[in-house]
């Protein structure tokens, strides 16, 4: 192996998203977990966690391992995708995150810049109205 390679430094991050919840389907959250550059390899794990909005109601729970590779074809980036639950309530907007953790060295060193991504879920639905019969009677 290349002294270059097996002394190469690197950071990998997560970004935020938002997304427009839907009325009744799932819409996807797409989050980006970016490396500085192909000099390391490593594999990193993630997972999502409630925070306002709500694993089960509001979003499916997910978790997993992400792969890099070093070498100068190898992708700067992968993707996490956390399937938003759609409802007709109004609510408020709710966020939940996904955290980066449990780092694993193969090729180089490897740091965690940002690891925690929030997703933000913006509420479609409308206040509903309430009418009320007024007090017709006499005086």
């Amino acid at each position: 192996m290349d002294f270059a390679l097996r002394n190469a430094a690197a950071t990998v991050g997560i970004d935020s998203v938002t997304v427009v919840e839907g009325d009744t389907d799932s819409v996807n959250a797409v989050f980006t977990v970016t490396r500085s550059n192909r000099d390391t390899a490593f594999s990193v794990n993630y997972a999502t966690a409630s925070g306002t909005a709500t694993s089960g109601a509001d979003f499916t729970a997910t978790s997993g391992t992400l792969n890099f590779a070093a070498g100068p074809s190898e992708p700067l980036m992968q993707t996490v995708t956390v399937p938003v639950l759609g409802d007709r309530i109004d609510e408020a907007n709710e966020q939940y995150t996904v955290t980066l953790g449990g780092l694993v060295q193969t090729i180089g060193t490897t740091t965690i810049g940002t690891g925690i991504g929030t997703g933000t879920i913006t509420d479609n639905d409308e206040a509903g109205v309430i009418l009320a019969e007024s007090g017709g009677g006499t005086a």
